[in-house]
This record gives structure tokens, C-alpha cells and sequence, in this order.
């Protein structure tokens, strides 16, 4: 009788773990573009696919996603990450706006809190003021920077990520 007693409470326990709330799921978006050269007269822009469901197709997702200009990718390239490519004649570069987050993110951890995200602003026009030009431009998750610093010659958006689980 114990055995189907303990069998019956591991399933309850199973059924209660899987039902569950678990964190919103945030819905799939392209990480800034970085531009990449590829030859005569073309460029070949990409960006990283994010928050893709779990259990979803990562190729299937990036070719169905819009991005640059709202097209869907010119190709679709999957490794640790799933890239969507864009190719671009370099007569249409100039059009692209050149103010841009790095893709390279810093991260540090705030017991208690979250996470704090932060990356470096590119392309700020001259004369152009860099602490009021980080503070209105989006970036993480279409979000502008909670603050901005100017540290070693560039400006830096830092943006909290909240996470109730993070433990020290």
C-alpha cells in the first residue's frame, strides 16, 4: 500500500512542479544589427534571434520573423545562436541609421535585485549630446537605458533586468 501511496504523492508533486507559474515568456526579437562586408557592392547585415519558444524551430522562427526594414531574412544561419542575414546593396547603406547598440553585452549580477545589462552606444552624430542621446534610445527588448555612463571614452545604456529566482 505504500508504494502506491508514495507513487500517488510523486505524481500530485510531478502534476503540481508542471502547473506551475513559471516567468513570462517574452516574446521573439533581433538583437542590433552588425554589419558585415562581403564584397562588390553589397553588405550583408545580421542580428541574433531572441527568446524563441522552447520547443520552437530556431531556423523555422528567424524565417518567419520580420527585422530589418520588417523583411524576413535573406537566410537564416543556426549555431549557438540563430543569425538572420539581410543583403544589402551599399547604395542603400547610407539610408540605415548608424546610431546602434553593441552587441557585445556586459552583465553584473545585483544580489537581490537582477541583473544589470549594459552595452556601448554607437554612431552618436558630432555635436550631438551623448548622455540625452543614450537615455531616449532603445535598445535592450525595445527598452531605453534606466542609465547611462560615460566610462573610457564611450556612453553606456545599463538596463535592469529583474529576476525574482537570482540568489547569491
Amino acid at each position: 500500500m505504500s508504494l502506491v501511496k508514495n507513487s500517488i504523492i510523486a505524481f500530485t508533486a510531478a502534476v503540481l512542479v508542471a502547473g506551475s507559474s513559471s516567468p513570462a515568456i517574452s516574446e521573439v526579437h533581433w538583437s542590433s544589427i552588425q554589419h558585415l562586408p562581403t564584397g562588390l557592392n553589397q553588405a550583408q547585415l545580421r542580428a541574433i534571434l531572441y527568446d524563441i519558444p522552447w520547443g520552437q524551430d530556431w531556423i523555422t522562427t528567424c524565417q518567419r520573423t520580420p527585422g530589418l526594414e520588417n523583411r524576413i531574412p535573406d537566410g537564416c544561419n543556426k549555431g549557438a545562436n540563430v543569425f538572420g542575414y539581410w543583403q544589402i546593396p551599399f547604395a542603400n547603406l547610407a539610408q540605415l541609421p548608424s546610431l546602434h547598440w553593441d552587441t557585445n553585452f556586459g552583465f553584473r549580477f545585483i544580489q537581490g535585485q537582477g541583473i544589470v545589462i549594459r552595452s556601448i552606444l554607437w554612431g552618436i552624430p558630432a555635436g550631438q549630446n551623448w548622455e540625452a542621446t543614450c537615455k531616449r534610445t532603445p535598445g535592450l527588448r525595445n527598452r531605453v537605458p534606466d542609465t547611462c555612463s560615460n566610462e573610457w571614452g564611450h556612453i553606456w545604456g545599463h538596463w535592469l533586468v529583474l529576476c525574482s529566482r537570482c540568489s547569491s
